[in-house]
């Protein structure tokens, strides 16, 4: 088992120190740098097309579907502004986030006001 699947803390703390120490001498010498996701846009007849109907049908689609299985109402009770017990798997919230990460990464690229208000 390596250390940092045994569990142990000190263990976890030193790969830590050790990536905080040698990450700022790494990043000078590597020649390639990362470009902000807001200067990229795809316009091409195979990608475009589809992020297209990312944007326009499937989110809202599984925005509607987290309602209507009760995965929004899980929040709203957890929040106690709704009663009753946590309902579906307990692994129906990472939907919720799932799709709140694919809106946003969606708006990131294009403005939609129809999107922005759900």
């Amino acid at each position: 088992m390596s250390l940092l699947h045994s569990g142990n803390a000190a263990a976890m703390s030193i790969c830590a120190i050790l990536a905080a120490v040698t990450a700022p001498s790494l990043a000078q010498d590597y020649p390639i740098a990362a470009v902000p996701l807001t200067a990229v846009r795809l316009t091409d007849r195979f990608w475009a097309p589809r992020l297209e109907t990312n944007r326009t049908v499937t989110i809202p689609h599984i925005l509607r579907q987290n309602e209507l299985t009760g995965r929004i109402d899980n929040f709203l009770k957890a929040a106690r502004r709704k009663t009753g017990a946590y309902q579906g798997q307990r692994y129906n919230d990472t939907d919720v986030y799932k799709i709140i990460e694919a809106a946003s990464w969606s708006l990131m690229a294009t403005r939609d006001s129809t999107l922005e208000a759900v």
